[in-house]
């Protein structure tokens, strides 16, 4: 008795509520409070069983029978649906009153239902656009909890949902334009949204009901046939699907709440079914319990929520439209099952999908230093990557302008860590590392901030990092000419032209010495295996060396070509080629032969300083102005090589 008072005290409150929001009428109101007594006993049903079902709908019926056993035999099992177990099947599907929403249930949900559904039903229908809550309205069969609306339409929960979502598909898809469109109903339960669709879109194809519980199948078989809607709404058996992809393409694929209740292996089966028959789009509805449907979350076999995101991501499924059930605050607080919709598209072929739902996380740093435009630009293309698990950071190098102030202004959301001085491009980036590392990172992308990246390029080197692949480099174009290509993995493209044409030749995916470091991804274990980037550096060769470290333990680097970025020129430093550009690469040049063996022993190693500054007087012989003072910047760096100074370049170069 205490349970029931607190029931009826809670309807009271509400219908209060929606007297004073002036919802509903006051004569309905007292109507709803005088059946109120009436629908707190648990013996009362308030619709009706047809004849033929309560005969049919029997638990030793043969056709139930063959489906437990073909459905325990073949593969759908694999497709573990946590909340429906055998306990949960015996227990919620009564094959005389469905597994619909009865009296009951919202005796346990609560006793304001019927003022909730009003609420609801008064929403819906000034939302519905296409005028299905007349057309649709019910007739009170087969167990469903249903109540009168303006004393003319009966109406449940289940049809409020239904009308919204059909609503939805007609603003996403305009589905009433598309005749002879297929339908694909995943989780159908016992076939009454397929019956509605249909309904409401007559001139469409066919409906395809299928669903890994036995008993939903054999109830939709019936449920259709009885409703008339048997040849357009169909139903196909969960041992049966491949056979209907052999015969009949299918446009969309629906599924209303039962990715929620089922396992992420059970969601995987089902995406990769619809990938591998190149599915068009796909509607979630998320449980009204996953954070109002915020989340897509499944339902592990330890009662886990797991994000099924990335697994939509992974397989091409891009995120279109999400929008909630309902637009108004009140009824989202006070309404009946509150949730989302969503629209995902399947991309076009060339764009990265994935092989694997289990996407790595990504961490992707972006180093600064005192030129906020440029890392705008790269921070607004990073946070555009299509891959699903990418985590963005930034870390700026103590800038002197204002970088810091317009990072935290445009990217609020973005992590950003500032140094207290200029710790180099080495160093600057292994801050960012270990911060991607502590969090969990499984590979960390190395990115300039002088560099646009395209939104597919991180998901295509994720998919080209096997185990065996410790870093992974990609096709660089020259931004201020996209036809050109700055590096193809590495600046080493085996021609005559220093910028040649991206024409194809390109185009294949290769092992490399080393990939450049303007774009670069790292695998985490290896990282931890021999380190980050060496200081030393400062800048330059950074890369390269930590490349050839990395072979020498037994990895390898690779060239994913689809993987496409754009590099600005010659911003690294103040003007082209300035002399603290050719002071570290004459430094450094020869720091990276010490150490991977270019140097021959027994040979002098003021040969190898000759040679390395040789090469920077060609360049600065060929390029640019101030001729002089940069000659004397490489020379100076051959000589701090000899004297062992590293990092920094002196401020007086």
């Amino acid at each position: 008795m205490t349970v029931l008072r607190g029931l009826a005290k809670a309807t009271n409150a509400v219908l209060g509520h929606l007297c004073r929001l002036q919802i509903v009428r006051s004569a309905e109101i007292e109507a709803l409070r005088r059946r109120h007594e009436t629908l707190l006993k648990p013996t009362y049903r308030p619709s009706r069983i047809p004849d033929d079902a309560a005969r049919y709908l029997r638990p030793d019926n043969p056709r139930l029978i063959e489906l437990r056993r073909r459905y325990r035999d073949s593969p759908a099992s694999r497709l573990d649906h946590s909340v429906w177990t055998r306990q949960h099947v015996d227990w919620g599907i009564d094959l005389q009153f469905f597994r619909g929403d009865n009296a009951f249930v919202h005796q346990v949900r609560g006793g304001y239902a019927e003022a909730a559904y009003l609420l609801t039903a008064s929403y819906v229908q000034n939302a519905d656009k296409l005028e299905l809550l007349r057309a649709l309205a019910e007739d009170d069969l087969f167990g469903i909890y249903s109540f009168s609306f303006n004393d003319q339409m009966t109406i449940s929960r289940d049809l409020l949902d239904s009308i919204l979502e059909i609503n939805f598909l007609e603003q996403a898809l305009g589905v009433s334009n598309q005749p002879g469109i297929n339908v694909l109903d995943i989780g159908a339960g016992y076939g009454r949204f397929a019956h509605r669709l249909v309904t409401a879109f007559p001139q469409m194809g066919k409906v395809f009901c299928t669903d890994v519980v036995p008993e939903s199948t054999f109830i939709a078989e019936f449920y259709l046939r009885y409703r008339g809607v048997d040849r357009r709404a169909i139903v196909v058996p969960a041992d049966e699907i491949e056979a209907l992809f052999a015969s009949e393409k299918i446009d969309l694929a629906v599924n209303v709440h039962s990715f929620s209740e089922c396992t992420m292996a059970g969601v995987c089966w089902w995406l990769d079914l619809l990938r591998r028959h190149a599915v068009r789009h796909l509607m979630i509805v998320p449980n009204a319990d996953d954070h109002g449907g915020e989340r897509l979350l499944t339902t592990e076999g330890d009662g886990a929520r797991v994000d099924f995101r990335p697994a939509l991501e992974s397989r091409g499924y891009r995120h279109v439209i999400k929008q909630a059930k309902y637009l108004d605050s009140r009824v989202q607080e006070h309404g009946v099952s509150p949730t989302q919709h969503y629209l995902f598209e399947l991309q076009a072929r060339g764009q990265a999908v994935l092989p694997s739902s289990d996407n790595p996380l990504v961490y992707v740093v972006v180093l600064s230093w005192n030129r906020s435009a440029t890392t705008l630009k790269c921070l607004e293309s990073a946070t555009r990557s299509r891959y699903p698990n990418a985590r963005v950071v930034a870390v700026d190098n103590a800038s002197t302008d204002d970088t810091v102030e317009r990072i935290r202004e445009a990217f609020p959301d973005i992590p950003l860590v500032v140094n207290t001085a200029n710790l180099g491009y080495a160093e600057g980036n292994n801050v960012g590392i270990r911060y991607a590392l502590e969090r969990g990172a499984e590979y960390v992308l190395v990115l300039n901030d002088d560099v646009v990246v395209e939104p597919d390029a991180i998901g295509f080197m994720v998919a080209s990092a096997d185990s065996g692949v410790a870093a992974v480099g990609c096709k660089v174009r020259v931004l201020e000419m996209p036809d050109r290509l700055w590096a193809a993995g590495n600046p080493n493209f085996g021609c005559a032209e220093p910028l040649p044409k991206d024409d194809g030749r390109f185009d294949t995916p290769r092992d490399l010495d080393y990939a450049v470091g303007c774009c670069i991804l790292l695998r985490a274990s290896v990282l931890r295996e021999i380190g980050h980037f060496d200081p030393a550096y400062f800048l330059e060769f950074e890369e390269a060396d930590w490349c050839s470290r990395a072979r020498k333990a037994g990895h390898r680097i690779v060239y994913e070509p689809r993987a496409v970025v754009y590099h600005k020129q010659s911003v690294s430093f103040t003007g082209n080629r300035s002399p603290a550009y050719h002071y570290l690469f004459a430094r450094n040049r020869l720091l990276f032969w010490e150490r991977t063996d270019v140097m021959v022993r027994g040979r002098p190693r003021a040969l190898y300083g000759f040679f390395s500054w040789l090469a920077e007087l060609r360049l600065i012989l060929r390029t640019g102005r101030s001729k002089l003072r940069r000659i004397s910047a490489a020379s100076r760096g051959v000589v701090d090589y000899f004297r062992g100074r590293f990092g920094a370049p002196p401020p007086n170069l």
